[in-house]
């Protein structure tokens, strides 16, 4: 997901986008594996979901993650699950299905586009299938602080990247739209929220087509079985890691690396 800064208007941290990417994060990219034969709580469900609930989730070792970020990711747990009535919901573990981790550093994309600046707030996404069932994701959060006031907006959207949904720049005042920017979008919006398409298709799905709802207004990420790397990241040639630019390389310590 990405924010629009006005061009000379609140001004952007000249840093260097740090490439080196953790080792818990590494480990994780490096577990793109097709299995079939597991346990799915949600057969009767074909479009891609998560297999069980809760999804544990876990910060990476070392992270780097402010309190008021990890407070605003706590919070969007707390509204998707509000919202889908305890359907779906989290659980902090060790054997975690959901790891979650801070950049120290903005990734500058160095795009400018009609007058604005394009700067990266979070990047989230699926990194291990088996057909239509999700089994690890990432979501990663940069040291932007987004105009959304306190509701965990960045948060939410990356964790339903998670859940296999992509982005919706069609609609009006969508939360998977690809830009944000609040202070201008939403003022005719009343406030961002999680729309009730999301609401509609995570309580179906998670009910197990139980509860009353569909998918049809959800977009949802294009994963092939080949190279599966979530939105925003690219396959490294020859290996099951992911980067976050193309043509990268793996260095000897499992760093993504142009050397």
């Amino acid at each position: 997901m990405s924010y629009l800064n006005k061009l000379n208007e609140e001004g952007i941290p000249d840093n260097d986008y740090n490439l080196q990417i953790n080792e818990s994060t590494q480990e994780l990219n490096n577990s793109l594996i097709i299995i079939n034969e597991i346990e799915d709580n949600f057969s009767n469900i074909d479009t891609l979901h998560w297999t069980h609930m809760p999804i544990i989730y876990k910060f990476s070792e070392g992270d780097v993650c402010r309190e008021i970020r990890k407070n605003k990711i706590l919070l969007a747990f707390n509204e998707i699950t509000d919202l889908t009535n305890g359907t779906v919901y989290f659980k902090e573990g060790e054997d975690y299905d959901l790891l979650l981790s801070c950049s120290n550093s903005l990734k500058d994309e160095q795009r400018l586009v009609e007058g604005y600046w394009i700067t990266t707030l979070g990047e989230g996404g699926i990194n291990s299938i088996s057909e239509n069932r999700i089994l690890e994701a990432i979501a990663n959060f940069y040291p932007v602080i987004d105009s959304c006031g306190y509701y965990p907006f960045v948060e939410i959207h990356e964790i339903l990247h998670c859940f296999g949904y992509g982005h919706n720049d069609k609609k009006a005042c969508s939360i998977m739209s690809s830009y944000s920017d609040c202070k201008s979008k939403y003022d005719g919006c009343n406030k961002p929220y999680l729309n009730k398409e999301y609401i509609s298709c995570l309580k179906y799905t998670y009910s197990n087509g139980k509860e009353m709802g569909d998918c049809s207004g959800v977009n949802f990420s294009d994963l092939t079985e080949t190279g599966i790397c979530s939105e925003g990241w690219y396959p490294v040639e020859n290996s099951s890691y992911c980067c976050p630019e193309p043509n990268m390389l793996i260095d000897e310590e499992g760093y993504c690396s142009y050397f």
